[in-house]
């Protein structure tokens, strides 16, 4: 069997292509002809991508990383589409919203052969956009791309130290912000602090430090320094950093809401992220009580243990062989 896995061209901090080249790497090891092709052009249309894939000799083709229109463009072969997200869709409107729909979800689903989707919410919204093709969307779960060890880190902190992953909108920033206030704590941020965002920071005095664009190694330690990392997403297509946290043994709390809620397992604290009351108050637990720290500590190394690559890639590698019968 020959898997090729076609990824994006490759993009500034941590993404969805450390996985799929750690999933990969597993492949190769149970004895797999598999590699990574990624796009080398910046156009909205990869005409000479395109050419080069359709002359691969390989028998499954394996799309991922938000360029689901290539699947259009290779009805020959089998094609296999991860969709780990139509998040983007319910943000766009007018003409914007009509022609991502037919270009990165409509014809992408009618040309694959299979769809895997990260999460069982992505796994409905997808479905939802096209009946024919509810027989062939799969649930199949991602791991982490990062190389952390699962293990309890001592922690050196002067200050308790809250770690928040993203800033985009969605991340809830602002409302973490807010729920810090009068909390004596150090927050280190990873990604591009919007401008309100900054204000709030600095109207409420909020001991702060970002981190933009930085290593593997140095977004691992910062997991493994944390006491504490803070994930209360308003949407997501699956949510890494919770396994992520879980892994460096780093407590988490993130949504009472799906995805969040079922990649965390019951080892983490989960929050309605509209309520800045209930993650201040989330904080305060983690700060004021060791012994629930260590408990969800010792719950999330068990919850991470079923994200592993060995057993993600099995679970792709099954699917990969039945396909091909």
């Amino acid at each position: 069997m020959k898997v090729v896995i076609v990824l994006r061209r490759p993009t500034n901090g941590h993404s969805i292509e450390l996985v799929y080249q750690k999933i990969c790497d597993q492949l190769k090891i149970i004895g797999i002809s598999a590699s990574i092709y990624k796009i080398n052009s910046k156009s909205f249309f990869p005409f000479r991508d395109i050419i080069n894939l359709s002359k691969i000799n390989a028998d499954i083709f394996h799309i991922s990383g938000d360029v689901n229109y290539l699947a259009t463009f290779l009805p020959t072969k089998k094609v296999i589409l991860t969709i780990h997200d139509v998040g983007r869709y319910f943000e766009l409107s007018g003409l914007k919203r009509v022609i991502f729909k037919l270009y990165w979800i409509i014809f992408p689903l009618l040309f694959a052969d299979l769809i895997f989707t990260s999460s069982k919410i992505t796994q409905s919204r997808v479905q939802g956009f096209l009946s024919l093709t509810r027989n062939k969307v799969l649930h199949v779960p991602i791991c982490t791309g990062l190389n952390i060890e699962p293990k309890i880190n001592i922690k050196n902190n002067k200050k308790f130290t809250i770690l928040h992953i993203g800033t985009t909108k969605n991340k809830n920033l602002t409302n973490v912000i807010l729920a810090l206030q009068g909390i004596d704590c150090a927050l280190r941020i990873v990604g591009n602090i919007l401008p309100n965002d900054y204000e709030l920071l600095k109207k409420h005095k909020i001991d702060f430090q970002n981190y933009i664009n930085i290593s593997d190694q140095e977004i691992i330690a910062l997991y493994q320094e944390a006491d504490l990392t803070t994930f209360p997403s308003f949407h997501e297509g699956f949510g890494l950093p919770i396994i992520e946290s879980q892994l460096a043994g780093t407590p988490v709390i993130t949504s009472n809401i799906s995805p969040m809620i079922e990649v965390a397992g019951n080892a983490a604290h989960l929050i309605d992220p509209h309520s800045v009351k209930e993650i201040s108050q989330a904080v305060t637990s983690f700060i004021k009580d060791s012994n629930y720290r260590a408990e969800i500590i010792k719950d999330g190394f068990r919850n991470s243990e079923r994200y592993s690559a060995k057993i993600v890639t099995e679970k792709h590698l099954t699917i990969y062989k039945q396909l091909l019968e």
